[in-house]
């Protein structure tokens, strides 16, 4: 089953090493044959909740991750969560890449 983890290592309302645990944990009952589908990151100087780039990086992997794993059509990625609070034009350019199904364009962003 696909997991994503993301998690500001200077949060300190949830510690980032219980996310670091869990992923061990999970990694230590995948078999052997299996292909891990964990993809984490930790984001440096970011608490609980991220904020500009760190939020638009955070962003772009989900799309990516959810894309990757057939969650959501890839031209589905382009629409906006209108809640989202993200530099407009680092999010814009994010999902013109993505709605062009451009991984590279992400990757520019970031």
């Amino acid at each position: 089953m696909p997991l994503l983890v993301k998690h500001g290592m200077a949060d300190d309302a949830v510690l980032c090493d219980w996310s670091r645990s869990f992923v061990a944990t999970i990694r230590e009952h995948e078999s052997d044959t299996q292909q891990s589908q964990i993809s984490e990151y930790y984001y440096p100087h970011e608490s609980h909740g991220f904020s500009n780039y760190a939020l638009a990086a955070a962003h772009a992997r989900e799309l990516e991750f959810l894309t990757q794993h057939g969650l959501v059509h890839p031209e589905a990625a382009g629409m906006v969560d209108s809640h989202a609070a993200t530099p407009t034009g680092a999010i814009q350019e994010l999902f013109r890449g993505m709605r062009a199904g451009d991984s590279d364009a992400v990757r520019s962003v970031l």
